[in-house]
């Protein structure tokens, strides 16, 4: 493939997938891809070592999987649980975090600066995880 026309890694991953034809990926390659993890790991995709998530543009060629499919991968990803630790341990970071509150009950806080700008929230973790997926499927406006 000739990458003379660019250099930026976003068109040369457009490029190289369109190149190779839109491999088709298994149910668990399309998880990992939505859930943001380096497309580098799946053999049948190109490379592109500058990018470690694919551009959101090329998700729809690759993710066909419907949300019910996906809950048992992102439940298993532990992304809530990853999130609740990680506000612990930097409660004044920047971005989006989950809260896990003494009731059972969850909230999704937006905080910049230390500041909570936004919340958001949820009376189980069912109603939690079905909120995190749709946001994924209209974020990358994917049918399922």
């Amino acid at each position: 493939m000739d990458n003379s026309w660019s250099s930026d890694p976003f068109s040369l991953a457009l490029e190289a997938h369109r190149h190779a034809g839109y491999p088709a990926l298994n149910e668990k390659e399309q998880a990992h891809l939505l859930l943001g993890r380096n497309p580098n790991a799946i053999p049948a995709l190109p490379k592109i070592p500058e990018l470690d998530s694919l551009p959101g543009a090329l998700m729809k060629r690759y993710v066909f999987l419907s949300r019910q499919s996906f809950r048992p991968y992102f439940i298993a990803s532990d992304y809530i649980e990853r999130s609740i630790q990680s506000h612990k341990n930097f409660p004044q970071h920047d971005g989006d975090f989950i809260v896990s509150l003494p009731d059972g009950k969850y909230k999704i806080i937006y905080q910049e600066r230390g500041n909570i700008l936004y919340e958001e929230g949820f009376e189980n973790k069912d109603m939690l995880v079905n909120n995190l997926i749709n946001k994924l499927f209209e974020k990358y406006q994917l049918g399922g």
